[in-house]
Parts: C-alpha cells; sequence; structure tokens
C-alpha cells in the first residue's frame, strides 16, 4: 500500500496533472470612448483557415492597423462554423448601456476573429479568439488613440 501511494506520487510529481481550467466563460469587451454617448456597431469578421498567424492565440486582443489587416484574408461570419454547444445559447450580446459585447466561450476553442468596431467615423480592429479561453475582460479605450486594457474579471 505505501508502496503504490510513493509511486503515485513520485509519478504525479514528474509529470504534474492538469485539469481543466473553465469549462466556458465569457469573454466582456468593454468599450469606453470620451462621452460615452457616441453609437457603436460591430461586426465579427471570420477569418479564412489559409490566412497567415490564424493560429496564434490572442487571447485578450491586440489592435490591428490597416497594413496588419492586409495578413489575413476573411469570409462572412458563420454561426455553424462555432461548435454546436455556442450555436445553441447566445454566443454574443450587446449591453448598450454599459456598451459591453459579451461573447460566450469555450475552454478549448482557438480560433482567433476581427471585431471590426465602427464608433463615429472611426474604424477599429481587434484580433482575438473572442469564443475561447475562461473568464475575462478586455476595455478598449478609445480618444485620440485607442488602448486595450486587459484584466481577469
Amino acid at each position: 500500500m505505501v508502496r503504490s501511494f510513493l509511486l503515485m506520487y513520485i509519478f504525479i510529481s514528474q509529470f504534474g496533472v492538469f485539469s481543466q481550467a473553465c469549462g466556458s466563460g465569457i469573454f466582456r469587451f468593454e468599450i469606453k470612448t470620451e462621452t460615452n454617448t457616441e453609437e457603436i456597431t460591430y461586426e465579427i469578421l471570420q477569418i479564412k483557415k489559409s490566412s497567415t498567424d490564424h493560429n496564434q492565440d490572442y487571447y485578450y486582443g491586440v489592435l490591428l492597423d490597416e497594413k496588419q489587416l492586409k495578413n489575413f484574408e476573411f469570409e462572412n461570419f458563420n454561426i455553424n462554423n462555432l461548435p454546436p454547444i455556442l450555436r445553441n445559447t447566445v454566443y454574443t450580446d450587446y449591453d448598450s448601456t454599459n456598451r459591453v459585447i459579451k461573447f460566450t466561450t469555450i475552454e478549448g476553442l482557438n480560433r482567433n476573429y476581427v471585431l471590426k468596431i465602427k464608433v463615429n467615423k472611426r474604424t477599429i480592429y481587434v484580433l482575438s479568439n473572442f469564443f475561447g479561453g475562461c473568464d475575462r475582460k478586455t476595455t478598449l479605450i478609445i480618444s485620440k488613440k485607442q488602448y486595450l486594457v486587459k484584466s481577469r474579471t
């Protein structure tokens, strides 16, 4: 008995044990502007699988400029490309009062999308794994420039 326990302890301590972190969660993408009264519209752009860097993990998101955007090929967003559990739930929800887009996530999903955001006459592009991972929050601050503030929820 003691020998079995000792062998199991050595095995576990040498190789480690990994478990599921969350299963699913909510990615809260908050948008802050100078007055917080501007109309905001957004569109999810699906990256073609043949595009470069589509498998890199941009967990909290990165801002893209026009030059970087040219590295990707896009196709129409298709809900059927999401796993069934996301297709059968509210996979995205926009709260206009708090200016938050909430994405339902699945821990093991690693597919990046581009979020195209229009505020007044500005268009901002954010590359992220919007439907993968656990609970997290990113805040887009739009003033003279735009910034991403990344945090856990």
